[in-house]
């Protein structure tokens, strides 16, 4: 196991990881922030570097809970080949947490289909 360790520890600190997230994390909470604009039941995007979540809600001001509209959701989205986490008090908060190692291609293909799962959803 601490070769395993060391192995991993190599290819984190090669593939220089923390600078990865950083710029991987933009990308994702950019296109995140754009299918908020897209549809108000997103009613937050939040979150640091790759660890980021959108909260799922039935109407943006009052910020109710839409546990219906996240079921779908995460249906579409296991639908486009992504999976996704939900947490929250409410079960309502759709996490999303790419590899510290993403490419900036696998994470554009990732965030298309995502896109394509919350279009599904709908407005």
């Amino acid at each position: 196991s601490m070769a395993a360790l060391c192995a991993t520890q190599d290819e984190l600190h090669d593939h220089d990881a923390p600078q990865n997230a950083s710029q991987r994390g933009g990308q994702l909470r950019s296109a995140l922030e754009e299918m908020q604009l897209r549809h108000p039941w997103i009613g937050d995007v939040r979150g640091m570097g790759l660890m980021q979540a959108m909260e799922i809600v039935k109407d943006p001001v009052s910020k109710e809970p839409d546990l219906e509209r996240t079921k779908k959701l995460l249906e579409a989205s296991r639908e486009e080949g992504v999976l996704v986490g939900l947490g929250g008090l409410n079960g309502t908060v759709v996490r999303i947490g790419p590899s510290l190692l993403i490419t900036e291609e696998e994470m554009a293909e990732g965030i298309e289909k995502l896109g394509r799962a919350v279009d599904k959803v709908g407005s």
